[in-house]
């Protein structure tokens, strides 16, 4: 992913985060969450696909991870993805 289109991700991904967690708390009642469940899940292909595409570092580790912490992976990945690619470039 170039620069960006990572920036983008990050954004799209932590505003979905915040406003789950805001329309969580307003008793789901407005369309924060619906709203921010939606935002959450374009970053979440985006970066899935990403994983998928490229040679990284403990792939299935990764790939498992997408479904069981759900929140949290995407991010971290994002945060990881320059020493995730360069050291599966060497297996």
């Amino acid at each position: 992913m170039k620069k960006p289109i990572l920036i983008l991700v990050y954004i799209l991904l932590i505003t979905g985060i915040i406003l789950c967690i805001t329309g969580a708390v307003n008793d789901f009642s407005t369309y924060q969450y619906l709203t921010g469940f939606v935002l959450f899940e374009i970053g979440w292909i985006i970066v899935f696909v990403d994983m998928l595409k490229n040679k990284i570092h403990n792939k299935q580790f990764w790939v498992l991870s997408m479904f069981f912490v759900i929140p949290v992976t995407p991010i971290i990945y994002l945060i990881r993805r320059e020493s995730l690619l360069s050291t599966g470039e060497i297996k």
